[in-house]
C-alpha cells in the first residue's frame, strides 16, 4: 500500500507497518468487521478509523467519505481463503 504523500505500508493479515517518506514508522491493527474496514495505528491519527469495503472479484473497494475509491487485490493464500 503506498501513501499519497510518498510513504508507504506494509499490510499482513490484521497487522500494518507503515512509514513516511520523511522516515517516521508506526504499526498498527485493522479488521473487517460489518462491512467496514477499521484500522488502528499506534502513534498517527489517534483513535479508530473506518470505511465502507466491498469486494469485487479479487479486489476489495474501500469507500472514503469524500467519495474516493481506494483498491486493493487479494492474493491466493490469505488466511480467510478470499479471492
Amino acid at each position: 500500500m503506498h501513501f499519497c504523500n510518498g510513504g508507504r505500508a506494509q499490510v499482513t493479515y490484521g497487522k500494518m507497518l507503515g512509514e513516511l517518506s520523511n522516515g517516521a514508522t508506526d504499526e498498527g491493527v485493522w479488521s473487517v468487521k460489518d462491512n467496514m474496514f477499521c484500522r488502528i495505528w499506534t502513534n498517527w491519527r489517534i483513535g479508530e478509523a473506518c470505511k465502507k469495503v466491498y469486494k469485487r472479484g479479487n479486489q476489495v473497494l474501500k469507500l472514503n467519505p469524500d467519495g474516493y475509491i481506494n483498491v486493493q487485490t487479494l492474493k491466493p493464500g490469505n488466511p480467510e481463503n478470499l479471492y
